[in-house]
């Protein structure tokens, strides 16, 4: 079995997870294309790419570096401006433990493409 170990939640089998996006903003335009075009043709080339997980048990976003071709996990972090307080503190403690990522990072203001309450942008 596959195991990430995901902020606030620890060590946790993969399959309790979904991949629900990729962190990539959408383009201006789309020039001659039609919209879904943009969303489901797309060169699937491999790449490290960072996507969105979700925890459906918890309701709990993170982000995901990935290898697509080796399907390697490179790096777990908070999707920063969703935590609350409380939630900050306690990825701080779990952080110095797992040194997934720097502390101080954790409090910076949300990313583009940050998914709302509803679970899609």
């Amino acid at each position: 079995m596959r195991w990430i170990t995901a902020p606030l939640l620890g060590r946790r089998p993969v399959t309790e997870f979904s991949i629900s996006g990729i962190l990539e903003p959408e383009p201006e335009t789309i020039d001659d294309r039609e919209p879904g075009q943009w969303v489901f043709d797309r060169n699937s080339l491999p790449i490290v790419r960072t996507e969105w997980w979700f925890h459906p048990g918890s309701q709990f976003w993170f982000l995901v570096e990935r290898n697509t071709m080796t399907d390697e996990i490179t790096e777990v972090r908070l999707a920063r401006g969703l935590t609350t307080e409380l939630d900050r503190e306690s990825a701080i403690e779990m952080d110095s433990e797992s040194s997934t990522k720097p502390a101080n990072e954790l409090a910076a203001p949300a990313e583009a493409g940050t998914p709302t309450a509803g679970g899609s942008n």
